[in-house]
């Protein structure tokens, strides 16, 4: 009974984790970080789901790099058609 209790007690600390980081990321934090040491099906998840933010974070910075440089470029094609 003692053993079922810390298993079932770490499952639900493990599922709580990941449920904070899911709806932070769902919110567009993509800063949030995932720390866990576990080797188990959690940990493997958390992994996962921390190379899922970084990965979205990298495109979202991509696009706003790509979507400044096509204003510049707007405004350098501007500033020319009225030369």
């Amino acid at each position: 009974v003692t053993i079922a209790y810390f298993v079932i007690k770490s499952i639900r600390v493990s599922s709580r984790n990941m449920i904070e980081v899911m709806n932070k990321v769902s919110e567009g934090d993509f800063t949030v970080k995932i720390n866990t040491d576990s080797e188990n099906e959690f940990g493997m998840m958390s992994k996962a789901l921390h190379q899922t933010v970084d990965k979205i974070s990298t495109l979202m910075k991509n696009i706003k790099n790509t979507s400044n440089n096509i204003e510049n470029q707007s405004e350098n094609l501007a500033a020319v058609a009225e030369e």
